[in-house]
């Protein structure tokens, strides 16, 4: 243990209650939000266009290029409400069609490469998840007012990360 380690180490003792820990996954969380309309949104270009087939030829020459060149253009967050400029070239009902495995595979995907060129499409995510568990275990609390208040605890991997979105959560 910590104290025979260090010899003589002060020990002070804190009083609390160990709860449980869930370990989400990307994949899981996506699929876990996508049934929720309200959070469609929040997945992000990538994970909602996951599966969709996007032909050569229309409009133009219409293809995974012209849609990551649409999306690079459209990256604020108000942008969301025009599904990153992608419901003008007639995706949205794709983009909201019944989610399946291979879609989310192929999403995913989409959503690496876009993480890759730096466009930040995570925080919105980690932002749905905190609201999708608030409301859980608001929901919970009606049913057993009792039941005590619980933490939400993301792990970031650097303190610029942590500090953004913590700005956007406030």
């Amino acid at each position: 243990t910590f104290e025979r380690y260090f010899d003589g180490a002060a020990k002070i003792a804190v009083p609390g209650r160990v709860y449980p820990v869930s370990e989400l996954y990307m994949d899981e969380v996506a699929a876990t939000l996508y049934k929720q309309p309200m959070f469609r949104q929040w997945l992000g270009p990538g994970i909602l266009c996951g599966g969709i087939d996007i032909p050569a030829g229309a409009e133009g020459d219409w293809n995974e290029r012209a849609w990551k060149t649409v999306v690079f253009r459209n990256t604020r967050i108000e942008d969301r409400e025009t599904l990153w400029g992608l419901r003008e070239k007639g995706l949205e009902s794709q983009m909201m069609a019944p989610f399946t495995k291979a879609r989310l595979v192929d999403g995913l995907r989409k959503h690496d490469v876009l993480q890759q060129s730096s466009l930040a499409f995570d925080f919105p995510v980690i932002e749905a998840l905190i609201l999708h568990i608030d409301r859980m275990f608001k929901d919970a609390q009606k049913q057993d007012p009792t039941k005590p208040a619980g933490t939400v605890l993301v792990f970031l991997p650097g303190w610029g990360d942590i500090d953004q979105l913590q700005k956007r959560l406030v």
